[in-house]
């Protein structure tokens, strides 16, 4: 019998093998997939409005935890001119990234195969969440390695307060090896500004996150409750929400 601890890279193989392109594979598992499409509408706006206005014509960026592409895509879709290079920790993920978007690395982020300075811009969602709390600091500064000057981050991960709440309220207190860890609202621009950044806008999503926290929503696959959840959605997409009460908080910041 073999009880060696399984890597957080084989984890993410299984994740991978099991959910390939499927939103489950790197959202949340214990979400049905419209309320993770949910979320991930919320990540496109995010991208849309708050990212992509700021990168200049041509720009080279690193998708950083790429998984399959899902936000590569979505930016490739409005914007032809990018770039778009992902790094990911699983190679089954890397490859479905090189079929549907380009090139792709397979690394750490904590150690990236890449020269310094290469990138105008770096996209990080749901990514500094996987590391420990002692790491997030180097992750972050491999990052600001990696890019341009004046070069822009987008970050996105979970709120740590909302995140201890819905895993109590919705699932028992159970949690995936892969759910990672989420940053409280005083932590996550601190550690940005810390590293050499200048944040220039925040915000998050309290009102999704409070249609989850209903028992039973974040597993419906019912019609009703999808409109409720894209309803939510429509209400964080025209408010910041950078707040104790969003499941997911942004920062977009540029490297000084």
């Amino acid at each position: 019998m073999n009880d060696a601890p399984v890597s957080t890279r084989d984890q993410w193989e299984q994740r991978a093998a099991q959910s390939g392109n499927r939103l489950s594979g790197v959202l949340f598992r214990g979400f049905s997939e419209q309320a993770n499409a949910a979320m991930h509408r919320w990540h496109e706006w995010v991208v849309y409005r708050s990212f992509l206005p700021r990168l200049a014509n041509a720009a080279r960026v690193l998708d950083l935890g790429c998984g399959y592409g899902r936000l590569s895509k979505t930016i490739r879709e409005h914007r032809a001119d990018i770039e778009l290079v992902g790094q990911d920790l699983s190679l089954s993920y890397c490859k479905l990234f090189r079929e549907d978007v380009g090139d792709c690395v397979q690394s750490d982020g904590c150690r990236m195969p890449f020269a310094s300075e290469t990138f105008d811009a770096v996209m990080a969602v749901t990514c500094l969440m996987y590391g420990t709390r002692a790491s997030t600091p180097l992750r972050i500064e491999e990052i600001r390695r990696v890019l341009r000057p004046h070069g822009v981050l987008l970050l996105l991960d979970p709120g740590y307060e909302m995140q201890r709440l819905i895993a109590t309220v919705s699932f028992g207190g159970r949690q995936s090896p892969t759910g990672g860890r989420g940053f409280s609202v005083a932590e996550y621009p601190a550690l940005v500004s810390r590293e050499g950044f200048q944040i220039h806008a925040m915000g998050g999503n309290p009102w999704l996150s409070a249609a989850l926290l209903v028992p039973g929503v974040a597993r419906s696959k019912r019609p009703l409750v999808r409109k409720l959840l894209d309803y939510n959605v429509r209400k964080d997409c025209h408010e910041t929400g950078f707040s104790r009460v969003a499941l997911h908080r942004w920062i977009c910041a540029t490297r000084q």
